[in-house]
């Protein structure tokens, strides 16, 4: 008599349901690692952005005689040819780094609020967003920023020397603020931690943990009131001071 082949390596239906649940749980495991994995592979890009920000600070900062660029700089007196229509009437702190990190900008861009994502495409932009920076921008068009600098190290239409900085100084954090634009003067400088947070989220890479770039070139990710020395979060001193000791 020839056996039935089919139902010899034929599952029940409880064989099957079985299967079923291992591979469920299997997943159910996995995800979260994978979620995990993601996050830290985003965070290790927010940092290397952080980075190259830094080094073309270092980069500003040799070609004008040790000084900082300001958080923004007035451009009538300089480029009076520029579109006098146009609302916006400075320059950033981004627009001035941006020729260290290959990003070509016409005057009018410079001056303008916010520059256009379809009239600029270069891939260095993106060193401006932190891909784990998932805030709804109210202008889509335009080129998001995730960075904001130390207000105190850099100051409004004015550049500090870096030679009256501490060492242990903060440069730069991030700020997802729905009005954050590359070459926008939203969210362009903070001055204290609970800033960060003020559009609703607290914390990019955790509860309350930001990337953080400091004076000596190194990012870090850290907790939001890590760095705040004897101050408050509303308050700081520590590494948001420029003041050595503080």
């Amino acid at each position: 008599m020839k056996k039935n082949i089919h139902n010899r390596y034929s599952f029940t239906l409880i064989e099957l349901l079985i299967v079923i649940a291992i591979i469920g749980i299997l997943v159910s495991m996995l995800l979260p690692v994978l979620g995990r994995a993601r996050n830290a592979s985003q965070s290790a890009v927010c940092l290397n952005n952080q980075r190259q920000i830094g080094t073309s600070f270092n980069m500003f900062t040799e070609d004008h005689e040790g000084a900082l660029p300001p958080v923004s700089f007035e451009w009538e007196a300089l480029a009076p040819e520029i579109d006098p229509n146009l609302s916006h009437q400075m320059s950033m702190w981004d627009n001035l780094i941006s020729q260290y990190m290959k990003i070509d900008l016409t005057r009018n861009q410079i001056r303008q609020f916010g520059v256009d994502k379809a009239d600029l495409v270069s891939r260095s932009t993106q060193a401006f967003s932190c891909p784990s920076d998932t805030r709804v921008r109210e202008n889509p068009d335009l080129i998001p920023r995730s960075y904001s600098v130390i207000l105190g190290v850099f100051v409004w239409s004015e550049s500090i020397k870096i030679s009256n900085i501490a060492n242990d100084s903060l440069l730069m954090s991030e700020v997802p603020f729905s009005r954050n634009y590359f070459g926008s003067n939203g969210a362009a400088s903070t001055s204290n931690p609970e800033h960060q947070s003020f559009d609703g989220i607290v914390g990019l890479h955790g509860n309350y943990k930001w990337n953080y770039l400091y004076f000596d070139g190194s990012a870090a990710t850290r907790h939001a009131n890590s760095d705040i020395g004897n101050g408050t979060p509303n308050n700081p001193e520590g590494a948001w001071s420029s003041i050595a000791g503080d």
